[in-house]
């Protein structure tokens, strides 16, 4: 049951990083760390 909350998490919380990472400029996005 845990691994699989966290594992929704993990994939909720990278949506939201793809999410800013568009709005964003190249040169933060370049800068920001991928996850």
């Amino acid at each position: 049951k845990g691994s699989i909350n966290q594992r929704a998490v993990l994939q909720w919380r990278a949506d939201k990083v793809e999410a800013l990472y568009r709005d964003q400029d190249p040169d933060k996005l370049s800068a920001a760390p991928k996850a």
